[in-house]
């Protein structure tokens, strides 16, 4: 079905608006109208495409109408003639990464994380890899995130029991690596460091079977593999790190995000926290975090999305073992000597 895109400036949300005549068209083969429906729209001889959701709206008129300011950030010119198509087969999500799109969008978040927390699922309903989108908080204004990673497939549902995890954007330029480990590794350089390739999961504590029990002597000793951060296989095929490379482990922020899952907040709202901005405890006012050089390693013994570490070397980038609802994040990034 051809249409033309009809920006609106009033419109504080990810769905379009559609035509009555294409409404009556959705009901057609159902018994009702639908109430949730994901379109594809594709420019006109043109493969660009973009994913968006109706959720019952209809336009004052013959217009596919869509809000401003998510037009902006999915780049959807006013005025583009597209072909709609409904689609039936996208995934409900499961594992949503995202990341504000500025330090200035992190900030807001942080402001009103509990106003996003109680308002998102209203706002958005389908998001694809890579995507820029608008959340709006109280009044006109508005953050922007981007989707970092989805799962379990590129397009997805964001709907009652999906995870969302936000990785903080913080204003502070981050110091270079020599200048946070010059007394420690005096080696690596700054030109060395390469941030393409980063992975933030979260703390898990370590293994007591990895600790080797010894004696020297009649004395007993212990030893803890500290220079070690042990991952989950079939997590390590997502993360862009081969088995035995040396990387940079780092507390991933002094700013952390309580998570919850949506399934877990009540339909009325409150005051659950899932993106409930929080300041973890320094150690004794200390703000700057430090670095480590270690080696991955695969190991079944990892849960899932998380990375084990020991005790000596989680205290020393600043990391915590957190309980069920407060997961302390962690970052690793690889370099070439």
């Amino acid at each position: 079905m051809e249409l033309e895109v009809h920006i609106m400036p009033g419109l504080h949300d990810c769905f379009v608006a559609l035509p009555l005549y294409v409404i009556h068209a959705l009901q057609s083969g159902h018994d009702s109208i639908p109430s949730f429906v994901v379109l594809e729209l594709r420019l006109l001889d043109s493969n660009n495409s973009w994913y968006l959701a109706w959720a019952g709206a209809g336009s004052t008129s013959s217009f596919i109408e869509i809000s401003e300011r998510l037009a902006g950030c999915i780049g959807l010119p006013n005025g583009s003639q597209v072909i709609v198509r409904a689609l039936t087969d996208v995934a409900k999500a499961k594992t949503i990464v995202l990341e504000p799109a500025s330090e200035d969008d992190w900030e807001i978040l942080e402001l009103n994380a509990d106003y996003v927390e109680d308002h998102i699922l209203s706002q958005v309903g389908v998001l694809c890899m890579g995507q820029l989108f608008p959340v709006w908080v109280q009044g006109n204004n508005a953050l922007v995130l981007r989707v970092v990673s989805t799962m379990p497939k590129p397009v997805v549902q964001l709907v009652p029991g999906a995870e969302l995890v936000v990785a903080p954007k913080q204003r502070k330029r981050m110091e270079s690596l020599s200048d946070l480990t010059s007394d420690k590794m005096h080696s690596v350089s700054e030109e060395t460091c390469s941030s393409s390739a980063k992975a933030w999961l979260r703390v898990q504590e370590l293994d007591p079977s990895l600790v080797q029990m010894c004696e020297m002597e009649k004395f007993p000793y212990q030893i803890v593999p500290t220079t070690i951060v042990f991952v989950a296989p079939p997590i390590a095929k997502g993360i862009p790190f081969s088995n035995g490379q040396l990387v940079i482990l780092t507390s991933a922020s002094t700013t952390w995000l309580r998570r919850k899952r949506y399934n877990d907040i009540p339909n009325t709202g409150g005051q659950n926290s899932m993106l409930k901005a929080r300041v973890a405890d320094g150690e004794k006012g200390e703000s700057r975090n430090r670095f480590m050089v270690v080696r991955l390693v695969h190991c079944s013994l990892v849960v899932k999305g998380h990375a084990m570490i020991a005790s000596s070397l989680r205290r020393f980038i600043g990391a915590r073992i957190h309980s069920r609802m407060h997961k302390c994040l962690i970052a690793f990034q690889g370099f070439n000597f």
